[in-house]
């Protein structure tokens, strides 16, 4: 919405559910952000997809963002660029997740609102801290605390990952003039994590109580079409004989196969599925990393995703929700499953392990069961080394002379 940003105007803006912004509708660029929280920053957009912030309007009035951003836009006009940008001693932590960072974070991060929930409740005692008053004894304090009381050294690597990477773009944007955290060194984590990857007789129990489930549910649709049909009432849909009584089976099938994400696979759809090229997408923006990758599908997958579309009725999502729109989870299904199977620790995402640690026990090289994983440094895919068949042993060999 595009209105001249005055006092009233100003005052008048609610906050809503969602972030919005209004467009003064007489100087171009000049804008207002209204949170949820409440907090209302003025920005100016230079240039499409660039932007400065201000400042916040219990700062600045009206007139005077107007003013500044006037001068920006002149500075723009003169040198191709605003100059009078420097860094500002004065933005808090709180300051610059409410209004630069968050706008950053929902625009470009798939995970950006959870990223800000992370930085918020495990930093409660930065946020009222100057960003050039937060320093690397400040995380290594709050660290050593959770450390003490049981926290793993990986949740915390990836608490202050996330607080990392807003502080980078804040250097970037120019409100601090070196990186607070720059000197921050991970917590050591123990290299060898345990991998958790189903036995061969997991595995069978596994897929033996998904077709029992699967049989129980359409010998059930059918009596209830019996019942159903001596009543007049209005069919309920097969079952095939060799189909799937709900997304269960296809969606543990498709992660045993392909090691994708569970938010991976229930954001996947038909569209992405080439069975003639027997390869499946997974898409950019519901990719973790952001980066589009292909992931060929061997031939039981093929298999199960055919006969799983016949029963799509038209729905464009591979593993859709009841009501037909994107599912949320499976836990209450999966966690049946498990304890019928006698299975115990397995969570839905170490089907991703399992896929891994299989691959790389039959001889497949890291660096392919990286690019498979959809990894973004070769670190993450080290945990699986230990499984390749007598790794150590033969490296250790090739010092033995001939």
């Amino acid at each position: 919405m595009k209105i001249r940003l005055s006092k009233g105007a100003v005052e008048s803006a609610r906050p809503r559910a969602k972030p919005y912004e209004i467009r003064d509708g007489t100087l171009p660029g000049f804008l207002l952000r209204v949170q949820p929280a409440g907090s209302k920053t003025y920005y100016l957009e230079w240039s499409r997809g660039r932007r400065i912030r201000i400042g916040l309007s219990s700062v600045y009035s009206a007139e005077q963002a107007r003013t500044q951003a006037a001068k920006l836009l002149r500075e723009k006009d003169e040198t191709g660029a605003p100059q009078s940008r420097g860094p500002r001693s004065g933005v808090t932590l709180e300051d610059f997740l409410a209004s630069d960072y968050e706008a950053y974070a929902l625009a470009h991060m798939r995970t950006g609102e959870s990223a800000l929930a992370v930085i918020r409740f495990n930093f409660k005692g930065l946020l009222s801290r100057k960003l050039s008053d937060i320093g690397v004894h400040d995380i290594e304090r709050w660290r050593t605390q959770r450390l003490a009381s049981g926290t793993k050294p990986s949740t915390l690597n990836r608490a202050t990952g996330r607080l990392r990477a807003a502080l980078s773009k804040a250097l970037e944007w120019g409100l601090v003039r070196e990186h607070p955290l720059g000197m921050l060194k991970p917590a050591r984590e123990d290299d060898e994590r345990i991998v958790r990857y189903l036995s061969p007789e997991e595995e069978q129990r596994l897929r033996m109580v998904l077709r029992d489930r699967d049989a129980l549910m359409r010998s059930e649709r059918d009596k209830a079409n019996e019942w159903r049909i001596s009543r007049g009432y209005e069919l309920y849909a097969e079952i095939p004989d060799d189909g799937y009584g709900d997304v269960l089976t296809p969606l543990a099938l498709t992660a045993l196969n392909t090691g994708m994400r569970k938010g991976e696979m229930l954001d996947l759809r038909w569209a992405d599925i080439d069975f003639e090229r027997a390869q499946l997408v997974v898409r950019g923006p519901t990719a973790k990393d952001r980066d589009t990758r292909r992931i060929p599908m061997n031939s039981e997958l093929l298999d199960v995703l055919r006969r799983w579309k016949l029963q799509a009725n038209g729905n464009p999502l591979v593993f859709p929700g009841r009501s037909g729109d994107r599912r949320d989870n499976v836990r209450k299904s999966w966690g049946a499953v498990l304890k019928r199977a006698g299975i115990t620790a397995f969570r839905f995402h170490d089907t991703r392990h399992h896929f891994a640690s299989r691959l790389v026990m039959n001889g497949v090289d890291l660096f392919t069961v990286s690019k498979l994983l959809g990894h973004s440094n070769a670190r993450m895919t080290e945990r699986y080394a230990h499984l390749a068949p007598g790794h150590l042993r033969e490296a250790v060999e090739k010092l033995v002379a001939a």
